[in-house]
């Protein structure tokens, strides 16, 4: 596969992403990509606000990312203001499914609060 049809496919693929999963996208990299202006990242998430049932709407926030490293970045820093994956991370270079193909977990740590004494 050539870089221009894989090209294709990620495009592909994204908007199958942003049909199922968003009504309005706001993240400009994301229009771009769709729009064809830039070059489909390999990885994309949609995160919603709220619980998991939320995420079963159209009202999702798509993101697209060059590197994993990245995606788990964004998607840690998106948890502390409310806005979860839910499960909802695609890998657009591999076998397909169009609700996720990537697991996405969680670690939270507990820690004692050291004073300044």
């Amino acid at each position: 596969m050539n870089a221009e049809q894989r090209q294709q496919i990620r495009l592909d693929r994204l908007r199958q992403i942003a049909e199922e999963h968003t009504e309005e996208i706001s993240d400009a990299e994301a229009r771009d990509q769709l729009a064809g202006i830039e070059p489909v990242a390999p990885l994309a998430a949609v995160t919603s606000e709220g619980s998991a049932e939320s995420s079963f709407h159209s009202n999702g926030n798509l993101l697209v990312f060059g590197t994993k490293r990245e995606m788990e970045q964004v998607l840690a820093r998106g948890l502390l203001d409310g806005w979860v994956a839910h499960g909802r991370v695609w890998d657009l270079d591999r076998e397909w499914d169009p609700w996720g193909n990537l697991t996405m977990s969680c670690t939270v740590q507990i820690g004692e609060v050291e004073s300044g004494g």
